[in-house]
């Protein structure tokens, strides 16, 4: 599986092997703590400005719906809030 970045010029797109993306998912859900959104800002701190394998734009395409969704477990009228 590889990772390209929307947006990003040619020599400023990285790519991540299938393995590389599975140890940094595994160090970020092993040494991160606090809740779902805590996580979204330790991701994209990884995905976008580190590794760059995503833009702004993409990596907000990616968890605009986990955010709803979350919201809405959490709060019955999280539903408002989400929509």
């Amino acid at each position: 599986m590889t990772i390209v970045p929307r947006g990003l010029a040619p020599e400023e797109q990285r790519t991540g092997s299938p393995r590389e993306v599975f140890l940094v998912f595994l160090r970020l859900g092993v040494t991160c703590f606090g809740g779902p959104v805590a996580h979204i800002g330790y991701f994209r701190d990884e995905f976008v400005v580190r590794r760059r394998w995503l833009n702004e734009h993409a990596y907000a395409d990616l968890v605009g719906l986990p955010v709803g969704c979350v919201c809405i477990r959490r709060w019955p009228r999280g539903a408002a809030i989400a929509a």
